[in-house]
């Protein structure tokens, strides 16, 4: 009966051996070569679904496990990248949509002016000419700004401009935007110049505006 036993056990041992050796080299290998590996993974995992991507993944072993770790930062660099690109895009179309509206304030005060003199005198040619030309101004702008994404893209169409019909159209544009000032505009009355005219005047009445809305005197 002991030697039944003691065969036994030593067959136990032949089997029980082998496998507490396997399973200890497992436990060591995961310890040493996969543990940190898949603790950076499952941390960074965490932190994209928080939507965090202020980190980095430490070079690893250039193992199969480490080639995972590479191209997980990759693909964190790279949604970072698109994040910062979502953001700018976004910060422009605010400052697009900021300068859109600031720059339509004014024709829609010069057009408001011009509807109180029509109101005062239905048949003027001026005033019925400047709610046309401000109606196309406006149009055409709205068309250019929806079709860009940057200010610096605004297309630019120059044409020859007189310079008289110039200042005159400055000149009641500033009574428009000011009527409470006496303002005069002073300039060449002969030749023409080359300008984009809607642009020009964007700019133009931005200065007058500016200018109307901060003055300290009158004069």
């Amino acid at each position: 009966r002991m030697l039944r036993v003691l065969g036994v056990a030593g067959l136990l041992g032949w089997i029980l051996f082998p496998v507490m050796g396997l399973a200890a080299s497992g436990a060591l290998f995961y310890r040493w070569k996969l543990k940190e590996p898949i603790a950076l993974l499952l941390e960074g995992t965490r932190r994209i679904q928080a939507h965090d991507l202020d980190f980095s993944i430490p070079p690893t072993p250039p193992d199969e496990l480490g080639q995972i770790c590479a191209a997980f930062e990759n693909m964190r660099l790279e949604l970072l990248k698109t994040n910062r690109e979502l953001w700018l895009q976004a910060e422009e179309r605010r400052r697009l949509n900021a300068a859109f509206a600031h720059d339509l304030r004014n024709p829609i005060t010069v057009l408001k002016g011009t509807v109180k003199l029509l109101r005062q005198d239905p048949a003027s040619p001026q005033a019925l000419d400047r709610l046309e030309q401000y109606t196309l101004r406006i149009e055409q702008y709205v068309g250019a700004m929806s079709s860009v994404q940057r200010l610096e893209q605004l297309p630019i169409n120059p044409s020859g401009v007189s310079c008289a019909a110039l200042g005159h159209e400055l000149e009641e544009t500033a009574r428009l935007l000011a009527p409470a000032l006496d303002l005069a505009v002073s300039g060449p009355d002969a030749g023409t110049v080359r300008i984009d005219r809607g642009i020009f005047m964007i700019v133009a009445e931005n200065l007058i505006g500016n200018g109307a809305r901060f003055a300290q005197t009158k004069l």
